[in-house]
């Protein structure tokens, strides 16, 4: 049961990311000025709409997988009267419904959307639907590792943080390599709003980054503890894991940031094949992300476990 916990709630993380930084993407490149971007744009609603309602399901089983493991019996996880106990009786279950109240307003929100044609109406929707995911995505940062082992606000903001961070970055990585990939396929050059729209996340992702590396760091190391815990115990092993995925993450953004130039080159041959190899690169970087979402969640598992050895111990949280 313990591994079916870790592996929903690697699911269910991804998951957030992913739909977060669909949403975002898709308010970062703007209203499509081209049937090409409006293409792309199709593609990648109906992509998020899907990974909503995946994360629906994979929250109801990381609920009744947890129920199971904190009550120390496999057939909690089937009982309703137990799932039911453990969303009204605790911190997390409360999270927990507030999470999912939240995707289910962002999934009737994506299917009975209104016409979205004006500028206005564009912008204002795409943020709305940005706004939503961001909340549902935070609230899975509220209960991470380290809010997991503290009651002040600060943890809890970092683990945000760093989720939203995580969101922005890594979420939007599929998109984008959609986009370039879709680009370099045109006989033309590449479309300009396309290029236009990596030359815009290149900005963001930078920034995304640093948040995600400076939380990371600070939220792990509390529970750490120092040089002694960071190489001596699973959870400094983990994080060094996790830092150790972002090195060819980082080396893979640094060669697609300097292929920006050829992207928007007038000669279309150079802008294609540019387009191609950045769209590979990324789709690799996207790769790597969901490994490090799996350590994060290897790392939050083994805390929540920790504390909590029984289901009174996890109610009175």
């Amino acid at each position: 049961m313990t591994t079916l916990l870790f592996g929903a709630r690697w699911v269910d993380l991804a998951l957030g990311v992913l739909f977060t930084g669909a949403f975002f993407l898709l308010l970062l490149a703007g209203p499509p000025k081209t049937d090409f971007m409006r293409g792309w744009e199709r593609r990648v609603l109906t992509w998020a709409r899907s990974l909503v309602i995946a994360a629906l399901a994979s929250g109801v089983v990381v609920m009744a997988a947890q129920t199971a493991v904190f009550e120390g019996r496999p057939g909690a996880a089937l009982d309703p009267v137990a799932v039911w106990g453990a969303v009204l009786d605790t911190q997390l279950g409360f999270l927990w419904m507030a999470r999912h109240g939240l995707l289910i307003v962002l999934t009737a929100f994506l299917f009975l959307g209104g016409d979205v044609g004006a500028r206005t109406s564009w912008m204002a929707v795409r943020a709305e639907a940005l706004v939503l995911a961001a909340l549902a995505l935070a609230l899975l940062g509220s209960s991470g590792h380290l809010a997991a082992s503290s009651e002040s606000a600060a943890p809890q903001a970092i683990a945000m943080a760093h989720l939203l961070g995580a969101g922005v970055w890594a979420g939007s990585l599929p998109p984008l390599a959609l986009l370039l990939y879709g680009s370099s396929r045109n006989a033309a050059a590449a479309d300009p709003y396309a290029a236009r729209t990596v030359r815009r996340f290149s900005r963001v992702a930078l920034v995304a980054l640093l948040i995600l590396a400076g939380s990371g760091v600070a939220s792990a190391w509390p529970l750490i503890g120092g040089v002694v815990g960071l190489l001596g115990t699973p959870h400094g092993w983990l994080l060094l894991a996790k830092l150790a995925v972002f090195v060819p993450v980082l080396l893979l953004a640094i060669e697609s940031g300097a292929m920006l130039p050829a992207l928007s080159s007038p000669t279309a041959a150079s802008s294609s094949v540019a387009a191609r190899r950045m769209a590979l690169l990324i789709a690799i970087e996207a790769g790597l992300a969901l490994v490090a979402l799996g350590l994060a969640a290897a790392m939050d598992f083994g805390a929540r476990i920790g504390p909590w050895r029984s289901f009174k111990e996890f109610r009175d949280r």
